[in-house]
């Protein structure tokens, strides 16, 4: 039966019944057509599906092992399309492989800040890079006939409150900025799903946002998939309904159910609103029922391979002084820091791969028989270091050429649910690495972080590489970009400031108020540092190779740009070449295309780039989409946002106007409800605010000892769950806990009991 003719048949009630899922990750079946549920799994970097159990009400235990493949903040340093599609497609043949129909990710939101707690999981500070990377790595998903869901839809850029607060932003900023790239990994991708975020939007909250969820989404971007709350993150049924949500998820709110056949029955909402709302998650279910598996054959060592090749395409050599790299097998070399046995591979929360296997440094150099010292320097367990262990890494730093030294953060540092407080390594790793300065000063040091970290050193390291959170295979690339069997060429997706103070935001991150104010408009990341004229450590799109480049010939013509570039040196190399673009009014170089061609040694490469129409569009508020703006404009040939090889003249005259961005836009906050205190706790109330009543404190305690008992964590892992846990609204409780002790019905009991209200408690039990 065709897919339209067989949802003609669903009765209302079934089509409603699509609207919750079954349970934390799958869909509702229907069963009298025999349709199954689909399963739903954690990406965006490895399968993270869980074994459900009734015990397993949180969802965080039982996670099946699978390869944990180098997260995005690095795969977005390819600066390559095949690779952010051989990510998609990798991670799409696990999920086929583990019988997962819906990859959740890629993470597009924009990094706005180094602090952001989930910066790792997101591409860049970019719009365009983030957008094709996502682009492609759904492209590469669909190919192993796996779906993925786009998140967070839209303006999470931070963590804290992350439930609850609005982020309050101007349209010509919200639609160049942090919309952009959900519009360029919609186009000619077909691309399933799109996770509506937990904050508002404006002051209303984005799971009922009918401006960004049916005129953005369907109207301006034609996005014909489904939309899915993230996990929790429901506000209102109703509205959502009517306001273009496709499912609930975690499922199993039978409440909401009959809430909406209640609305139906009363006349509050139509057959026409209901086929609107669930033929996109028919649609998505039905298309997942028939995958022949009979020819798929699953290659461990092959997805491995993958994982390595991302790696090693995509870690930055950020400074090579004197050629200290690559090493040679005869310089004697001491590798030090604990890290070399225990890589710190990926962050926190939702996105934590249950790995089957991790490379480790050591391991791969002795794989490689490379001679080398070893001594850890610091110890992963305890975290810290003492005199002991820092008098012998001194003493093995004496007796060598040359020390790479490992250094970066714990997993619990950045993690899902909280922001960084500091972008500081352990203060132990400052110390330790001037010790080894004073008896060896030719250390190359290896970062192990998912963002820009402090680096108070960076003029007295001869050697830098940037692994950021590499995945399974991360090892092993890094250790042949050291000993030069691969010849590095990833290019930072983000820029790296000297100090926090240099960011618009400063130290004023996560924003702590209720409504999170974008007066920066789009000068985030390079654009805010070059329109201030900031000096940072490393800028946007940079990054060293062991090759010698000559850039020559330059030509605009026809609407192209030619160049040849000569290696000059004895290795086959790639290199970046970045298109940034400024136009005369805001004079701000912002990236409109990049390539990652392949020069072999001794030989010259001819490049050849259109011009395309997509280097001079903004949005049109008044158009609705975005549109050619005529001008006069600088197109700059790069190898990162402040290292132009060329420039040229051109202009558009057929467009229309271009528009003005601003920064300090003083935007007017949205007005929010206090639901902070005694007598104003309502579904958006947190454990937090209940702290102020004393009935609240034992309701606190009470939630707390189940959640202990039924979290398996690490204990820091545990810490940051409880912070996240406390800042999540009553509802998204609810939703997680999902049982008959604390249903919605009980939930508003317990509102009303807080708030003083006994009568009502009683008579709201009773109903």
């Amino acid at each position: 039966m065709e897919k339209k003719e067989l949802f003609n048949q669903l009765t209302i009630d079934e089509k409603i019944s699509l609207f919750d899922g079954l349970n934390v990750w799958q869909t509702r079946p229907i069963y009298r057509f025999n349709i199954k549920s689909t399963w739903f799994s954690d990406g965006p970097h490895g399968i993270r599906k869980e074994i459900i159990s009734d015990k397993n009400i949180l969802g965080f235990n039982n996670v099946i092992k699978s390869i944990c493949y180098p997260t995005s903040v690095l795969v977005a340093c390819s600066f390559d399309e095949n690779i952010a599609f051989l990510q998609g497609k990798s991670i799409g043949c696990d999920a086929f492989n583990s019988d997962v129909d819906l990859i959740l990710g890629p993470g597009i939101n924009i990094k706005r800040h180094p602090f952001g707690g989930r910066n790792f999981e997101y591409f860049s500070e970019d719009p365009y890079l983030s957008g094709i990377m996502a682009k492609n790595y759904v492209l590469g998903a669909k190919s192993e006939n796996i779906d993925c869901c786009l998140k967070h839809f839209c303006l999470n850029s931070q963590e804290a409150n992350r439930f609850i607060y609005s982020s309050d932003c101007d349209l010509q900023t919200m639609f160049d900025m942090y919309l952009y790239p959900f519009y360029l990994a919609i186009q000619d991708t077909g691309v399933a799903s799109i996770m509506s975020s937990y904050n508002q939007i404006n002051g209303q909250y984005a799971s009922e946002n009918e401006f960004l969820l049916k005129d953005v989404l369907r109207d301006y971007f034609k996005f014909d998939g489904f939309v899915v709350t993230d996990w929790g993150a429901l506000n209102d049924d109703f509205s959502s309904y009517k306001n273009g949500l496709n499912i609930v998820m975690p499922g199993n709110n039978n409440y909401i159910i009959k809430d909406i056949k209640k609305a139906f029955k009363n006349n509050l909402i139509s057959r026409e609103e209901i086929d609107s709302a669930s033929y996109p998650i028919f649609s998505f279910i039905f298309d997942h029922q028939k995958h022949d598996k009979s020819n798929f054959k699953y290659d461990l060592e092959k997805q491995y391979k993958n994982a390595y090749d991302i790696a090693k395409e995509s870690i930055v050599l950020a400074k090579n002084n004197n050629d200290i790299l690559p090493l040679k097998d005869n310089d004697k070399v001491a590798f030090i820091g604990d890290f070399n046995n225990h890589i710190h591979i990926l962050g926190g929360g939702s996105s934590k791969i249950n790995s089957a296997y991790t490379a480790q440094i050591c391991e791969q150099l002795d794989k490689n028989k490379k001679q080398y010292l070893f001594t850890k320097g610091y110890d992963i367990q305890t975290k810290s270091t003492n005199e002991e262990l820092i008098l012998e890494a001194v003493e093995a730093a004496k007796k060598v050429d040359k020390v790479i030294l490992t250094l970066g953060l714990y997993d619990e540092d950045e993690a899902e649910g909280v922001d960084k407080i500091t972008n500081k390594l352990p203060s132990y790793m400052y110390e330790l690495f001037d010790k080894i300065y004073e008896v060896n000063k030719n250390i190359v040091v290896v970062l192990l972080s998912g963002s820009p970290i402090y680096l108070p050193f960076v003029n007295k390291v001869n050697g830098l590489i940037i692994a950021y959170l590499c995945g399974d295979m991360g090892a092993a690339a890094i250790v042949d970009i050291l000993y030069g069997n691969v010849n590095p060429s990833g290019r930072l997706a983000e820029s790296w400031p000297y100090d926090i103070n240099d960011t618009y935001l400063k130290y004023n991150f996560p924003c702590q108020n209720k409504n999170v104010i974008y007066n920066e408009g789009i000068y985030v990341g390079y654009r805010y540092y070059e329109s201030q004229n900031i000096n940072v450590m490393f800028p946007f799109g940079y990054g060293l190779n062991y090759s010698k480049l000559d850039y020559s010939n330059f030509v605009l013509s026809d609407n192209k740009i030619s160049f040849d570039i000569k290696n000059l040196s004895n290795r086959n190399c790639k290199q970046s070449i970045q298109i940034y673009v400024s136009d005369n009014i805001n004079n701000l170089k912002q990236l409109k295309y990049f390539i990652k061609p392949e020069i072999d040694a001794n030989s010259t490469k001819h490049i050849v780039i259109d011009i395309l129409d997509d280097f001079f569009k903004q949005f049109d508020l008044n158009k609705h989409q975005y549109l050619l703006k005529s001008g006069k404009y600088k197109i700059f040939v790069s190898i990162s946002s402040r290292e132009d090889l060329y420039q040229f003249d051109y202009e558009i005259k057929n467009g229309v106007p271009l528009i003005k961005y601003d920064i300090n836009l003083n935007i007017v906050p949205s007005k929010l409800k206090d639901n902070t205190i005694k007598g104003s706790f309502d579904m958006n109330s947190n454990l937090n605010n209940f702290k102020s009543t004393f009935l609240g404190r034992q309701f606190d305690k009470l939630l707390l000892s189940v959640f202990n008992k039924q979290y398996n964590g690490s204990k820091e892992e545990k810490e940051n769950m409880i912070k996240s846990m406390f800042e999540m609204p009553f509802r998204g409780i609810i939703s997680w806990a999902n049982n008959k002790h604390l249903s919605m019905k009980n939930g508003q009991v317990i509102l009303d009991i807080l708030n003083g209200k006994y009568f009502k408690a009683i008579k709201s039990f009773f109903k």
